[in-house]
């Protein structure tokens, strides 16, 4: 007498005689899902990129470009340039208080350089979103374009860390420095410098604005 096939169906598996068969159109299934995000997120991405292309080429952003004028792209540089000092610098005051230089000075009077950080940043990231989208087919394609922002993006989280584990401390200037808020310090420094690297050699390594590839 032959022995019974037992078939069952248990979250998309076919059990036969007791073993498992794996029913093929769950897999096909599941690699319909993936193939169909993959294309959505190409299609984004290709939107988002032909948005900005088209900002380039709006007549605001050709102005700014090609004008010539002290107001235009020369006035939005140096406005960057100067948000970026201003917070590059304030900052590096900070950090080199903390890692002993003028140690006469106190520490919490330091807590009011904040505002004006991020006042400098807020003028920083706004000429510099306008200085990218005026350039933006050669800045997306550079490689140290996102290593210098890769850099910024640290260098806030780090002076956000400062603020919140020293300078929240009504007594900061009765201890010694703790050990933490010298390393955030240093590393405050190191992506400081970094950032305002790999800005420059972007005008020298990969893409360059007028150069080509």
């Amino acid at each position: 007498m032959t022995t019974p096939t037992v078939v069952g169906f248990m979250r998309g598996n076919i059990t036969t005689g007791g073993q498992p068969v794996r029913d093929s159109t769950v897999d096909s299934d599941h690699s319909n899902v993936n193939e169909a995000s993959r294309k959505a997120c190409r299609r984004d991405t290709t939107s988002s990129m032909d948005f900005i292309i088209q900002l380039q080429h709006s007549a605001v952003m050709d102005w700014v470009r090609e004008s010539g004028s002290l107001l235009g792209y020369p006035a939005i540089l140096f406005l960057h340039t100067i948000g970026l000092a201003t917070v590059a610098g304030l900052n590096g005051a900070i950090d080199l208080r903390l890692l002993g230089v003028a140690s006469r000075i106190p520490l919490a009077p330091l807590n009011r350089f904040f505002p004006f950080i991020w006042g400098a940043f807020g003028v920083t990231a706004a000429s510099g979103v306008t200085l990218l989208i005026a350039d933006a087919e050669t800045k997306l394609r550079s490689p140290v374009f996102y290593i210098k922002m890769a850099f910024i993006i640290l260098a806030l989280i780090n002076l956000q860390l400062l603020k919140k584990r020293v300078f929240t401390d009504p007594n900061v200037d009765t201890h010694p420095v703790t050990s933490q808020a010298r390393m955030l310090a240093l590393t405050s420094l190191v992506f400081w410098i970094a950032a305002t690297t790999a800005g420059r050699l972007m005008a020298y390594i990969g893409p360059v604005a007028g150069l080509g590839s």
